[in-house]
């Protein structure tokens, strides 16, 4: 069930365990063993991974959060598109992550390219609004 896949990927975030977590997630995925609303559970999960240690030091996570970028965008394109509550999830932890790695800009500019395209219609909230408008800034991309 969902809650223990969960559960399994809590005790895989104490043991710093990314690749193996997004193996995980893909074997589900491709068994085919979770619905779309279960898949975004699990993965908003997923894309809050600690950024600290039990002893307090910084890990970066830029790499991991950009496999989950893809995996969210090789679901967009899609019968069964991830929700936008996930996209503003992982948007926001790039966001914090882009603080330390400017190169995640860009990065975010096509996730909300994704968005854009991807969920016409759909109004979006403040923050990612913000988020957005930063993207285009500090990517220089007048078009976002």
């Amino acid at each position: 069930s969902l809650g223990s896949f969960i559960i399994f990927t809590e005790m895989m975030k104490a043991l710093d365990l990314r690749e193996e977590t997004l193996a995980f997630f893909d074997r589900l995925q491709m068994a085919n063993l979770l619905s779309r609303d279960a898949e975004d559970k699990l993965l908003l999960s997923i894309c809050r991974w600690p950024r600290r240690t039990r002893r307090g030091d910084f890990v970066d996570i830029s790499a991991f959060l950009l496999e989950i970028l893809t995996i969210l965008q090789r679901g967009s394109s899609s019968d069964k598109k991830p929700g936008i509550h996930l996209w503003t999830k992982l948007i926001e932890e790039m966001y914090t992550s882009a603080k330390a790695d400017s190169s995640l800009w860009s990065h975010i500019g096509a996730a909300m390219r994704t968005i854009l395209e991807s969920y016409t219609g759909r109004p979006l909230n403040r923050k990612l609004v913000s988020i957005g408008l930063d993207a285009s800034s500090f990517s220089n991309d007048p078009e976002l």
